[in-house]
């Protein structure tokens, strides 16, 4: 259980170091072509992201099969659509982890190349929306049992739903949500 804790704890935070420290530094605001160039000029930097983007979601299915077989005895059900919704979101994020790979064998003067770089936060919109749904329900089913804090599982009720409602935005109105 403590392990399961950490791994759901880090993931959010090496979620957001990838951002600040690869994807941030790579993608130039408006220019595609300039993206492409930072892709072509940085690829360790741009592996290491392949590779942060490939564990990600393995360590996400981990937690979510943890977290179904901890939660199947307060409602088997829930817990298995939320392990589906989990594992959903695994496969997506994985596909855009190929994505990003595919990108390193491209030409470096491809605005192609920067235009997926660019469009990477819209297009993780879409797993984004079955993390959201796997958590809301995970977390639905902690705040039942005896788990955890009855506060604290209505915390994670709230921020997961607040994530799904932020990814369906990203794909029903992107120029908004950028």
């Amino acid at each position: 259980v403590k392990a399961l804790g950490w791994m759901f704890v880090a993931t959010p935070v090496v979620g957001v170091l990838y951002g600040i420290f690869i994807h941030f530094r790579v993608v130039v605001a408006g220019d595609a072509l300039a993206t492409a160039r930072n892709v072509a000029a940085h690829p360790l930097l741009m592996r290491v992201g392949v590779l942060v983007e490939l564990l990600m979601p393995v360590i996400g299915l981990v937690v979510g099969f943890c977290l179904y077989q901890l939660l199947r005895r307060v409602d088997e059900r829930l817990a298995l659509l939320a392990l589906v919704f989990k594992i959903v979101e695994g496969v997506l994020a994985a596909v855009m982890a190929l994505l990003s790979a595919l990108l390193l064998l491209a030409p470096a003067e491809s605005a192609f190349v920067g235009r997926v770089v660019m469009t990477q936060t819209q297009l993780y919109a879409i797993p984004m929306v079955f993390l959201g749904l796997s958590f809301t329900l995970f977390f639905r089913l902690l705040r039942r049992s005896a788990y955890a804090p009855r506060g604290l599982a209505e915390f994670g009720m709230v921020a997961y739903v607040l994530m799904l409602l932020y990814g369906l935005s990203s794909i029903v109105l992107p120029e908004q949500v950028e």
